[in-house]
Formats: C-alpha cells, structure tokens, sequence
C-alpha cells in the first residue's frame, strides 16, 4: 500500500509543464545558436553564453521538448510547435548540447522518464556483464 501512495506524491510534487511559446526572439536565437554548432564547439559556447537570463530560460524551455526522443518524428508528435525547429537528427544533437551548457548554467535539471531509466538500467546491466 505505501508505493502507491509514494508514486501519487511524486506526481503531485512536479510542476505542470507550461506550453512552448514561439516568438520571433527565439526564433532568432535558435538560429544563431544553430548557425554556431555547425561552425564550431567555441562558437556554439560563446553564442549560448551571450545569451541573457531571460533568453536562457526560453532556449531551456524550447529543448527540453526534445529530450528523451529517439528521432524527429517523436519530437513533432509530441509537439507538433518544434517542426519549426528540428528537422534533421543534428538538430535534436545541438538541442542536447544546449540542454547540457544551459542545465549547467541556469542550474536546472529535468529528471528522465521511468522507461529511459529502465532502459539505461538495462544498458548499464549488459555492458557489465560483457565487459568483465
């Protein structure tokens, strides 16, 4: 009886995700950021750390739809708002290099799912009983 009661004060505890707003400032900002990674590491943090707190916090807002996706497909499907934004497999990879610099820097964190949990669990499993 206690596990039930702990799950139901864990969904109680998380913060409803507000929904994604697209404005021409981030727009603006994705692209720039975009148009870096693809110059270079050095760019890419140099772009992302010019960028203010309030701008920060919107480009955090806009790739954590991305996380925890396995293809572009399941990024647009679970927001059709992010066609805009992730069109290649190389997009959703700048979106978690942001997702890295940003969690840093503004200090957040998004806790993954309970199925990738169980995934990586089962990964990390494997490969210790592979590699003694």
């Amino acid at each position: 009886m206690k596990k039930p009661e702990k799950k139901a004060a864990k969904k109680a505890e998380k913060p409803e995700k507000k929904e994604l707003e697209v404005t021409p400032r981030l727009r603006r900002n994705w692209l720039r950021v975009r148009k870096a990674y693809n110059m270079s590491m050095e760019a890419f943090g140099s772009v992302l750390s010019l960028l203010n707190e309030e701008e920060a916090n919107e480009m955090y807002d806009l790739v954590i739809n991305a996380l925890y996706k396995d293809n572009v497909a399941e990024v647009v499907r679970a927001n059709p708002k992010m066609r805009e934004f992730v069109k290649t497999d190389d997009d959703r990879f700048c979106m978690y290099d942001i997702y890295e610099t940003l969690s840093w820097r503004l200090r957040r964190k998004e806790e993954p799912p309970e199925y990738r949990k169980k995934i990586d669990n089962f990964r990390l499993a494997v490969k210790k009983r592979l590699i003694p």
